[in-house]
């Protein structure tokens, strides 16, 4: 059995992060109120395999890069 999960480093599917308070709406900063998304967020891969013989090392890549970051 082998699993795999991304995790988002911008943390816009986090339903507090969608939205802002100010009490003076018109000094708040334009980069507070609008907000350029990018069109695929970076990302982190955490894989694991279990077997009968046991668990594998985790194995933790940067998607931008491929890159193993452990």
């Amino acid at each position: 059995m082998d699993d795999e999960k991304y995790f988002g480093l911008t943390g816009y599917q986090m339903s507090g992060n969608t939205q802002y308070y100010s009490p003076d709406v018109d000094r708040t900063p334009l980069q507070v109120k609008t907000r350029a998304k990018s069109k695929f967020e970076p990302k982190v891969l955490l894989w694991v395999a279990i077997s009968e013989k046991g668990i594998s090392e985790p194995t933790i890549l940067n998607s931008a890069t491929g890159m193993s970051i452990n």
